[in-house]
C-alpha cells in the first residue's frame, strides 16, 4: 500500500447504495457504532485481528491526555489522571470477571503479559519438569518464551497435537497430565489462534487440568490462557475458564490504542506467603519496594504506594538494603508506563460493556458466518479454517482464513484489496509453525470483521477479491 494513497483517503468516500443493510446485527446499533467510528466512512476495516480503528470515545480519552500533557507536563499530568487510571483496572477487572481489580497489571502487549506469566512458573532444576502446550496453534511468541523459560531451567516443552477437528485433544491432554503427575508445572492454551477462527473449549480445558492434575494449590500445574485474539470479541470469564492466567492485548477487538495490553493473575497466587509462582525475572520500584538501610533516601521517583509484603534480599549486602514484592498482579508492571495509552485501553473496555461482551460475540460470529459464505463462492478462495468441532473446540470466531494462492499468493491480494481501501491481514506460517506445518499451509490472508462492519465493507471485500481472480485469468 503506498503512503501516498493512504493521505488521499479522508477525501475520498466508501459508496454505499441505497439497499445496504447496517442497522442492526445481533442487538448490535451497527449505525451507531460506525458513527462513532468516522474512518469507517472512508476505509474498509476488515482487520479487526490485526488492529481495529478506535471509537471516538477511545480517540477523546488518549488525546486529551497528551494534551494535559503538553499543558503541565506528563508527572502532573499523570497525577491528575490517578483516579481515571484506576478505573482502568476495575473496567478490565469486571470485563473478564476477575474476582478484584488487584488481579489485573496493565502491560504493553499480549506477548509480553504471556511471557511475565510464563517467567513466572516455577522450575525446579533436575526434576524433569514440563511444560505443556495444548495443541498445535500455539503463538510463536509464546512458544519462544516457552522454550526459553524451559531451557534456562532445564525443563523441557511438550506440545500436544491438535484434535482432528482442530480444538484440543481432550483425551490426549488428561493421559499427559496423569502420566506427568507432579512434573507438568504449566499448561497453556491458545483460545483463538492467530491464523483461524477456530475457538478452543478453554473451559473444558480447564475442568480437565484441575480433574486430572489438581490446582496448583495442591501441587497441579498453572493453568495460563493466551486470549490476545478471543477478548474484545467473546465473551471470556476466566474464573468460569479456572484460568490462573489470561494475557490479551487492546488494540485487536478491543479497540484500543496500540501498545496496550493486560495480564490478569489470580488473586490466591499473590496472596502474602504464597510460595506457588516465581518472582518475575525483572522488578523495579513500582514492582517491588526498595528496603532500603536505616538512614537511607532512596530517590523513588514519584512511585505509588507499593501494597508490597514479602522481603527478599540480604540487609547490608552492598549497603543496598532488600526488596519486597509486591502482592498484587502490579508486580508484573513497570512504574514507566504511556498513561494517556491506559486510559485509551479503559475507554475501550468501557466502550465494550456498554454494548454487552456476549452481544458482541454473536455479532462477530454472525459477520464471519456471512464473510465465509460469501468468499467461498469466489473462484480461487478457499476457507482455510479448521472443522472446529469436537469436545476441545468452541466453533468459530471472527477470525477468517482464507488460502488465496490460486489469486497470486496473500501478499498480493492483501496488496490489492489495501489500493482499493479494504483493510486485511495475512497470517505468515511462521506465527503458528506447528499448525501451518501439519496443515501445509502457505501465508493466508486474514479477514477479521468487526460488529460494526457491514453488508457493504464485506461486498466490497468479494468486489477486491473477485477483481483479483479475473486478473490471475487474464
Amino acid at each position: 500500500m503506498a503512503p501516498a494513497r493512504s493521505l488521499m483517503w479522508s477525501a475520498l468516500p466508501i459508496v454505499r447504495t441505497a439497499h445496504t443493510r447496517a442497522a442492526s446485527t445481533a442487538c448490535i446499533d451497527v449505525l451507531g457504532a460506525r458513527a462513532d467510528t468516522p474512518s469507517t466512512a472512508r476505509a474498509v476495516h476488515l482487520n479487526a485481528a490485526g488492529a481495529s480503528p478506535p471509537p471516538a470515545s477511545v480517540l477523546r480519552a488518549q488525546i486529551a491526555h497528551l494534551e494535559l500533557e503538553a499543558e503541565v507536563g506528563g508527572y502532573a499530568a499523570a497525577a491528575a489522571a490517578a483516579e481515571a487510571e484506576e478505573r482502568v483496572y476495575a473496567s478490565v477487572a469486571r470485563l473478564l470477571n476477575a474476582a478484584s481489580p488487584s488481579e489485573i497489571a496493565l502491560l504493553d502487549s499480549s506477548s509480553t503479559a504471556f511471557a511475565k506469566a510464563i517467567y513466572s512458573v516455577p522450575l525446579r532444576p533436575g526434576r524433569d519438569d514440563v511444560l505443556l502446550s495444548c495443541s498445535d496453534a500455539e503463538y510463536g511468541a509464546n512458544a519462544v518464551a516457552l522454550l526459553q523459560h524451559a531451557a534456562r531451567h532445564g525443563a523441557s516443552v511438550c506440545a500436544l497435537p491438535s484434535a482432528p477437528g482442530g480444538g484440543v485433544d481432550l483425551r490426549a491432554l488428561a493421559g499427559a497430565l496423569g502420566r506427568g503427575r507432579g512434573r507438568v508445572r504449566a499448561v497453556c492454551l491458545t483460545h483463538v489462534p492467530t491464523n483461524s477462527g477456530l475457538v478452543a473449549d478453554a473451559a473444558a480445558v480447564g475442568k480437565v487440568v484441575r480433574e486430572c492434575a489438581g490446582a496448583p494449590e495442591d501441587g497441579g500445574p498453572l493453568f495460563l490462557l493466551d486470549a490476545c485474539q478471543s477478548v474484545g470479541q467473546l465473551h471470556v470469564d476466566v474464573r468460569a475458564i479456572g484460568a490462573d492466567f489470561a494475557s490479551a492485548t487492546g488494540r485487536k477487538w478491543l479497540r484500543a490504542p496500540r501498545g496496550t495490553g493486560l495480564l490478569y493473575a489470580r488473586g490466591a497466587l499473590l496472596a502474602p506467603g504464597c510460595q506457588l509462582l516465581a518472582e518475575p525475572p525483572m522488578l523495579d520500584h513500582a514492582s517491588a519496594e526498595w528496603l532500603a538501610p536505616a538512614g537511607a533516601a532512596p530517590d523513588v521517583r514519584g512511585g505509588r504506594d507499593s501494597g508490597a509484603d514479602g522481603v527478599r534480599g540480604a540487609l547490608g549486602l552492598g549497603g543496598l538494603g532488600a526488596y519486597a514484592v509486591r502482592q498484587d498482579a502490579r508486580r508484573f508492571q513497570f512504574w514507566e508506563a504511556s498513561i494517556g495509552a491506559r486510559l485509551g485501553l479503559g475507554a475501550a473496555v468501557d466502550y465494550a460493556l456498554a454494548l454487552g461482551t456476549e452481544r458482541i460475540e454473536r455479532a462477530v460470529r454472525e459477520r464471519a458466518a456471512r464473510v465465509r459464505d460469501a468468499a467461498c463462492r469466489v473462484r480461487g478462495v478457499r476457507l482455510a479454517d479448521p472443522v472446529a468441532d469436537g469436545d476441545g473446540a468452541c466453533g468459530l470466531s471472527g477470525v477468517v482464513a482464507l488460502d488465496v494462492e490460486a489469486l497470486g499468493g496473500a501478499s498480493a491480494v492483501h496488496a490489492a484489496l489495501a489500493r482499493a481501501r479494504v483493510m486485511v491481514g495475512t497470517s505468515p506460517p511462521g506465527s503458528t509453525a506447528l499448525d501451518a506445518s501439519r496443515r501445509r499451509l502457505p501465508t493466508l490472508l486474514r479477514v477479521s470483521a468487526h460488529y460494526f462492519s457491514d453488508d457493504a465493507d464485506v461486498e466490497a471485500l468479494l468486489r477486491g477479491l473477485a477483481e483479483c481472480a479475473r486478473d490471475t485469468r487474464r
